[in-house]
């Protein structure tokens, strides 16, 4: 079976929310689905765009998480496209306001980054 990225998201959430002084949540900025007309509604225009797929908080620190599959991780930093412009710039913004932002495409990644976090001072 091939590990989609809303499996891999999945698998992220449910482990960091396991974790001790951790929440993690799926941000979703595609607008609201309409079911009647069968099309997203334009989203608000304070929602930022190209927010990572993951908002994480451990012990105070913002974390922003964004999966892609490991094709789509290679993509994303060697030939990035008009969408992936927009989450590198929203995690530059991110990590200019001293939260951390990763692009990931396992949980293992995630497991071994949250060590890391476990280190830093709040």
């Amino acid at each position: 079976m091939k590990l989609t990225e809303k499996l891999i998201e999945e698998s992220i959430i449910k482990w960091l929310n396991l974790q001790f002084n951790c929440y993690a949540f799926k941000m979703d900025v595609k607008g609201t689905w309409d079911p009647q007309r069968k099309f997203f509604r334009k989203v608000s225009k304070n929602v930022a765009l190209g927010g990572s797929d993951i908002i994480c908080c451990f012990k105070g620190r913002f974390i922003s998480i964004e999966v892609k599959s490991p094709e789509a991780h290679k993509r994303f930093f060697n030939n990035p496209g008009a969408h992936e412009l927009r989450q590198q710039g929203f995690m530059s913004k991110v990590k200019s306001a001293q939260g951390l932002a990763y692009v990931v495409s396992s949980l293992d990644e995630v497991r071994e980054l949250f060590q890391n976090w476990m280190k830093l001072s709040h």
